[in-house]
C-alpha cells in the first residue's frame, strides 16, 4: 500500500473539540472512472484475503484490489478511515485494555480496604467494557458476510427460480438483521462508556473525559490521542454511515493483511 500523506495535526488541547472540522477531500479515486458496486468489491476483497491466508500472495492483484476499493461507493470513506479522520478500531479501542487493567488494580486495593461491595458497580462496568472490541469486530464481520451473501443470491435470483428467490429474500432479512445488530453493538458500547464516565471508573491520567462521543463531520484527528472515541447517538442514527464505516474498516483490515508478507 502506498504511503498516505497525512496533514499536519491540529493544535492539541486537553479538551476535545465538539465542533465539526472541515478537512479536504483526499480521495484517491479517479473521477473519470465509473463507480463500482460496493458489494462486488466486497466479494473480491474477501476472496483475496482468504487466498492470502492459504498461502497465495499476488502483489499485482493486491494493487488491483486497492484500485477497486477506490472505485466503489465507499472509496472516499476508506481513505478517511486510513487517514484516521473518522474513528478507526485503533482510536476506538487501542488504550482500553490497559486502562481497564489499571482501573481493576486500583479497585482491588479499595476492595481490600473497604470491602468488595464498595467497588462492585465499578467492577461490573469494567466487565461490560472488556471484550467490547471483539464484539464490534464480530458484528462488522457478520454484516459484511451478510452483504456478500445477499449480493450473490440477488444475482442468482434474476432467473426467477422460486428456491433462489426465497433464499434471496431470507438473505435480505439476514442482512438487515446484521445491520441492526451492528448498530446495537455500537450503541451498547456508547452506553457503557457513558456509564463508565459517570461512575469515574478510570484513574485520571489526563484532563478531560476518557471517552469522547464522535459526531459525523468532526475530524477525528483533532481529538487528542489518549481519548477513546465512541460513536455518538447522533452518528448511530445515520444507518448509511454506520454501514459504510463498517465496509471501510473491513477493507482497511483486509487490505493491510493481504498486503503483508505471507509467512506460509
Amino acid at each position: 500500500m502506498s504511503p498516505i500523506d497525512k496533514p499536519p495535526p491540529a493544535a492539541q488541547s486537553s479538551v476535545p473539540s465538539s465542533e465539526p472540522q472541515e478537512h479536504p477531500n483526499t480521495s484517491r479515486r479517479d473521477p473519470s472512472l465509473p463507480t463500482v458496486a460496493t458489494e462486488e468489491v466486497l466479494a473480491e476483497v474477501d476472496s483475496a484475503v482468504r487466498a492470502h491466508r492459504n498461502g497465495q500472495h499476488d502483489s499485482q492483484y493486491i494493487a488491483h484490489l486497492h484500485d477497486r476499493i477506490h472505485s466503489c461507493e465507499v472509496g472516499h470513506l476508506f481513505d478517511e478511515y486510513v487517514e484516521e479522520s473518522v474513528p478507526t478500531f485503533e482510536r476506538m479501542f487501542h488504550p482500553l485494555p490497559e486502562r481497564i487493567e489499571k482501573a481493576k488494580q486500583a479497585l482491588r486495593v479499595d476492595a481490600e480496604k473497604y470491602g468488595a461491595e464498595t467497588v462492585a458497580d465499578e467492577m461490573r462496568i469494567l466487565a461490560l467494557l472488556s471484550g467490547r472490541e471483539q464484539q464490534v469486530q464480530t458484528a462488522v464481520q457478520r454484516y459484511v458476510q451478510s452483504v456478500i451473501r445477499f449480493d450473490t443470491l440477488r444475482r442468482l435470483s434474476y432467473g426467477g427460480v422460486r428456491a433462489d428467490m426465497e433464499q434471496f429474500s431470507d438473505a435480505d432479512h439476514a442482512r438487515r438483521r446484521s445491520h441492526n445488530a451492528l448498530i446495537d453493538t455500537l450503541r451498547v458500547y456508547l452506553k457503557v462508556a457513558q456509564e463508565a464516565e459517570a461512575a469515574s471508573v478510570f484513574p485520571k491520567e489526563s484532563s478531560g473525559p476518557v471517552f469522547v462521543p464522535w459526531d459525523i463531520g468532526v475530524d477525528a484527528r483533532v481529538i487528542p490521542r489518549g481519548h477513546i472515541l465512541v460513536f455518538s447517538e447522533k452518528t448511530l442514527e445515520h444507518r448509511e454511515f454506520v454501514r459504510d464505516w463498517a465496509v471501510a474498516s473491513f477493507f482497511a483490515a483486509c487490505y493491510a493483511e493481504s498486503n503483508a508478507p505471507n509467512e506460509a
